[in-house]
């Protein structure tokens, strides 16, 4: 009756150490199932990041273009203005030579 009682001890020990090891293998698998989910979120979030600043980096490269752009055409009018005003200014200063020649002459 004692061995007998011995070996049910041993037997209800193990299963105990069963079940505990075997919670212990589910908690660890919840755990790392969380951490794959924890990751994955993370790898869209960066990803989703990258296209963010990707489309930003266009945004910001287009806008500069076309502040360039802008730029390059203001300074080309205003070159045009100024060379319009010089001649013009040179088609005034020919007048007035024509003229002080005509008097001249007469």
């Amino acid at each position: 009756a004692r061995m007998k009682s011995e070996a049910e001890e041993r037997q209800l020990s193990l299963e105990v150490k069963e079940r505990k090891l075997k919670s212990e293998a589910e908690d660890q698998c919840l755990e790392a199932e969380e951490a794959d989910r924890r990751d994955q979120r993370l790898w869209e979030a960066l990803r989703d990041k990258t296209e963010q600043e990707r489309a930003q980096d266009c945004e910001a490269h287009s806008a500069g273009r076309d502040g360039e752009q802008r730029q390059l055409e203001e300074d080309q009018t205003i070159r045009a203005g100024g060379l319009w005003e010089e001649r013009e200014a040179d088609k005034g200063q020919a007048q007035e030579e024509i003229a002080k020649e005509e008097e001249e002459e007469e």
